[in-house]
């Protein structure tokens, strides 16, 4: 099993390409699609931190702070890291983050076919809006975690 330091460290403007290899687990069923240009722009405007193992990036997150919450925009562990509690330790990064800047709380929103609904309540989120609609590619949840 692959060995990761617990560190998150912050993402700077040439962490673009290592930022967009974590993301790329959620380009799945044609979702927010993570380019080169997308990445780069979260990183230029967005709090973006990584997890790495000194080769690999395993992991990326990508905080939007706005006025009252911080928004967990994107969350993405690489398949041979997850299951190691990784996205976790973003979360715990995330609240850090919030207290920081003085906001009461943190959401996310996701897809089902993510299986994020475990990992967040796991988390202490709390589901607060489930929509179901033909036209998206399965059901989309919103989570909330009071800090």
């Amino acid at each position: 099993m692959p060995r990761v330091s617990a560190l998150i460290r912050q993402a700077t403007r040439e962490d673009w390409w290592h930022v967009l290899e974590a993301l790329k687990v959620l380009n799945v069923h044609g979702v927010e699609h993570f380019t080169k240009k997308r990445v780069k722009e979260l990183v230029k405007k967005h709090c973006v931190g990584l997890i790495s193992d000194g080769v690999d990036v395993a992991g990326a997150c990508v905080l939007e702070v706005e006025d009252k919450a911080i928004e967990i925009y994107a969350l993405g562990i690489a398949p041979h890291y997850q299951g190691m509690g990784l996205g976790s330790k973003f979360i715990r990064w995330s609240e850090a983050m919030a207290r920081g800047v003085e906001v009461p709380f943190l959401y996310a929103n996701s897809y089902e076919f993510y299986g994020a609904l475990p990992f967040y309540e796991k988390n202490g989120f709390t589901t607060i809006s489930k929509v179901t609609d033909s036209e998206l590619p399965s059901s989309f949840y919103t989570f909330v975690k009071m800090i």
